[in-house]
């Protein structure tokens, strides 16, 4: 830095478009450059005005490798949080072909980045499959979020998934809040009944899995979010398409992968293994 006092920025950063900000008052940010000397920068640029005129501008550039390092320390934050995914595939209790044939595949799907779409009826294990495939994919070191779209009414999902902007809302944060797609950046956002996303939302969400950005609410800006979806529901999402109450458009985007969990009527077999596991775990939390 000592090298460049007194000299032109252009003799320093050939592509500083300072002179650009002064004659068009635009501001921009984030745009990536790489110097002379190979470091790879993140610059913003801001137009400076006195009395309304533009009289300058300022440019600011951070060493990326920095940023990177900053965004490590969020993701450590956020699994403090309890955005983790705790099980894996050696959790998921069975003795029955049909189990080990959906861990087989499941095993398969963790390898790619498509969404994933787990289907079965309640309490056949639909979020151990969707944190296996998490905990087995590149994925399995950023943040695993999850959300049941049943739980919560249509405003604050809406809120949740998306977050907020500054006074968005009565009631809103001073600061804004981050919604879920931007905590689960790099990693997966796991939507629980999703058949009970409400359509207008619905919208939204297949917006985000084209254009891989989001906004939050009462914002104007646009979020670039890198994040793989994996969906569960125990209702028959082709059946809900024909009575339309769920966008078919959305319904083939969420569903390229496609993994199915019998239910437990139809494997005796895990009924042993599944009593002795729960006995266990209840004499052990009882002290029994």
């Amino acid at each position: 830095k000592e090298a460049a006092i007194g000299k032109k920025i252009t003799e320093i950063i050939a592509e500083t478009r300072l002179p650009e900000m002064i004659e068009g008052s635009l501001s921009e940010s984030a745009d990536i450059l790489t110097l002379d000397n190979g470091v790879t920068v993140a610059a913003n640029r801001v137009p400076v005005a006195v009395d309304g005129e533009v009289r300058g501008a300022v440019a600011t550039y951070q060493d990326v490798g920095e940023v990177q390092r900053l965004e490590r320390k969020i993701r450590i934050r956020l699994s403090e949080k309890g955005f983790v995914a705790q099980y894996d595939f050696s959790d998921i209790v069975h003795a029955s072909a049909s189990i080990a044939e959906c861990i087989r595949i499941a095993r398969k799907f963790s390898r790619y980045d498509a969404t994933v779409l787990i289907t079965g009826p309640s309490g056949v294990g639909k979020e151990l499959f969707a944190q296996g495939i998490h905990n087995n994919s590149l994925r399995k070191h950023s943040p695993f979020v999850a959300i049941n779209c049943a739980a919560l009414p249509e405003t604050l999902i809406e809120s949740e998934l998306f977050g907020y902007a500054e006074g968005a809302f009565t009631g809103a944060s001073r600061k804004g809040k981050a919604g879920l797609f931007e905590m689960a950046h790099g990693g997966t956002l796991f939507l629980d009944e999703i058949s009970e996303l409400p359509l207008v939302l619905q919208g939204r969400l297949l917006r985000v899995l084209q254009e891989k950005e989001i906004m939050r609410i009462g914002d104007n800006k646009l979020i670039p979010v890198d994040v793989r979806i994996v969906c569960a529901t125990n209702r028959d999402l082709s059946s809900l398409v024909r009575e339309k109450r769920f966008r078919s458009d959305l319904y083939f985007r969420i569903a390229t992968l496609g993994l199915y969990i019998p239910p437990r009527n139809g494997r005796s077999e895990d009924i042993d293994r599944l009593a002795g596991h729960f006995l266990t775990a209840f004499a052990k939390e009882h002290r029994q």
